[in-house]
């Protein structure tokens, strides 16, 4: 296992290599600023440990206002496919009142079509969204460390 803590971003990483799984947790809520801030370092930090599977736990931060999840999708998600060079599964833990805004305001057919090489889901269950990225394990998913 490797772990970094993002202070300025109340942001976890951990890369469980058993699982081939960067996991991303936020202890609180966040500013705009700090989401951003806590995306970048993340791409960082998955870049040098070769992860292509993420989960993403929103519960401690809750949601995002519309200008980040636009920018979500439309300059962190493109970094991740110019930087990464291969395919990713970044699944997205959240609270059921999440998965409603997600579904009513995103639009969950835009996110799970989002592009050939950058593959999201949303789940309110931690157990079935590791099983969904556990079905993507083929690639490697970690460089030895």
């Amino acid at each position: 296992m490797i772990e970094k803590f993002i202070p300025e971003s109340s942001l976890q990483l951990t890369l469980r290599k058993d699982m081939g799984i960067l996991f991303l947790r936020w202890s609180k809520q966040v500013s705009s600023e700090q989401i951003r801030q806590g995306y970048v370092q993340a791409l960082d930090f998955a870049e040098e440990v070769g992860a292509h599977l993420w989960l993403f736990d929103l519960r401690g931060r809750g949601g995002a206002t519309a200008e980040d999840e636009d920018w979500i999708l439309q300059h962190f998600y493109p970094s991740v496919q110019e930087r990464l060079q291969h395919m990713g599964y970044f699944a997205y833990l959240v609270s059921p009142k999440h998965y409603t805004h997600l579904r009513d305001n995103v639009g969950l057919e835009r996110l799970f079509n989002y592009s050939d090489a950058v593959k999201i889901r949303p789940f309110v269950s931690e157990l079935e969204a590791v099983e969904w990225l556990q079905l993507h394990k083929t690639l490697p998913s970690a460089k030895d460390a």
